[in-house]
């Protein structure tokens, strides 16, 4: 593992994200970050998420994902990982993986046919393993295209309701953005998650509901969240998105804690597109009845 700085590199990237970006957004994060006494490293190799996962084995909220699993995926090179990781004074407490991923022919086929689970599942799924995937973009829009995506996000629980992990999500986005060419950022929220956070705080495009995962008797309901490459990279290059205390989104932290207390989700507001075929994550949010 390295630290972040030394993963860094923006030398690809046009002004003015270029300038913004190395001098602002991510020295903001990082000093935010360090003051509460948290470092971000980086790893270009799953088996150290399958070592993290061992640490935090005892979590019942640590999620276990194939496509971060290098059993599962023994193809998969520093190339199209990056692994972002917490750390407190030695300690590992904060994870999250992106991997770069080829969808061909569609994102969507590749779920229901478990082969972006798995890199071969006929030997490697088991018999009771399946998924579903409803989203039309899954099939209509994330065919034959490079996308960016997001899983294994975890925090101690310790350092759950601070800035940590939202620090180290930017941080982990900034970086696959300046790293590696994509067309699409694609993330798995699970529902009870991406109903409160998945806008506002996280700022995501588009979102469907209607994906399901299953593994023997567990079986996980997520919305199926997507970006365009220009639209995160507005949003990341920002001045104000090293700003902690405000979601990535257009929703603040206050506004967000105000929508859940109404027990709904506020309409979105530009520049979140809601076009025709992307409507149905209002529709849900606006009726999910927020714990």
């Amino acid at each position: 593992m390295i630290p972040y700085s030394d993963a860094f590199d923006v030398s690809t990237e046009r002004e003015p994200y270029r300038s913004i970006l190395s001098r602002q957004v991510v020295p903001a994060l990082i000093s935010a970050l360090a003051a509460e006494g948290l470092d971000v490293l980086v790893s270009h190799d799953l088996r150290s998420k399958s070592e993290y996962n061992r640490i935090h084995a005892d979590d019942p909220l640590l999620t276990r994902v194939s496509i971060a699993d290098p059993r599962c995926q023994p193809h998969a090179t520093e190339r199209d990982v990056i692994c972002c990781y917490l750390d407190h004074g030695g300690e590992l407490v904060g994870s999250l993986v992106l991997r770069l991923l080829w969808c061909e022919p569609s994102f969507g086929a590749g779920l229901e046919d478990l082969s972006l689970l798995y890199h071969d599942p006929h030997t490697m799924a088991g018999a009771d393993d399946f998924a579903i995937c409803r989203p039309a973009i899954a099939w209509d829009t994330l065919k034959a295209v490079y996308c960016a995506m997001t899983l294994g996000g975890h925090v101690r629980r310790d350092f759950r309701k601070t800035i940590a992990y939202d620090g180290m999500w930017r941080l982990a986005r900034i970086l696959a953005l300046t790293k590696w060419h994509w067309s699409y950022s694609i993330s798995l929220l699970e529902e009870a998650v991406a109903r409160k956070l998945g806008f506002g705080l996280y700022g995501h495009q588009f979102g469907s509901p209607g994906v399901l995962i299953g593994h023997g008797e567990e079986h996980h309901r997520y919305l199926l969240y997507v970006s365009e490459r220009n639209y995160l990279r507005r949003i990341f290059c920002r001045p104000d998105a090293g700003d902690l205390s405000r979601g990535i989104g257009d929703l603040t932290i206050a506004e967000l804690r105000e929508a859940q207390t109404r027990r709904s989700f506020p309409r979105a507001a530009s520049p979140m597109d809601f076009s025709a075929g992307h409507t149905a994550i209002e529709e849900y949010a606006a009726s999910a009845k927020v714990p």
